[in-house]
């Protein structure tokens, strides 16, 4: 494997456990979505993207606190602050954008599930195939 694609993989997969175990404990809703969330649910996943689209019912700031100090934290101009913020979060020279939307999800269009690598994994809520085949 790419020793780019697996720091990079590393790093979406570690922010997403991060922002999910976080988002829990403020009693918020994380889920995720897009062309990252497809991949993660094919048999065999052909690709990661470099960012994180999800679906986020509270506030983003300090959400993203749980990834500070090990990963620096940049704000992306979004053209519609109030539903879309986008940041970018890098280590070591890796970079993972990370896309929020404040639009609603309904419950039924995502579920429980297990993401990550073969090695390390972990549950968190994605987007069903169905919604997730629909947005994309």
């Amino acid at each position: 494997m790419n020793p780019q694609f697996k720091a990079r993989q590393q790093n979406v997969f570690e922010i997403l456990n991060r922002l999910s175990v976080e988002s829990k404990k403020r009693r918020q809703t994380l889920v995720f979505v897009g062309g990252s969330a497809v991949q993660s649910v094919l048999p065999k996943p052909a690709r990661l993207s470099i960012d994180l689209d999800v679906h986020y019912s509270g506030k983003t700031r300090q959400l993203l606190e749980c990834l500070e100090p090990e990963f620096e934290i940049e704000s992306r101009h979004s053209w519609n602050d109030a539903q879309f913020e986008f940041f970018k979060a890098t280590r070591q020279g890796v970079q993972v954008k990370i896309d929020f939307a404040h639009a609603s999800i309904s419950k039924g269009q995502f579920a429980l599930q297990k993401v990550g690598t073969e090695k390390s994994h972990f549950m968190t809520l994605i987007g069903t195939k169905e919604y997730l085949l629909a947005s994309k």
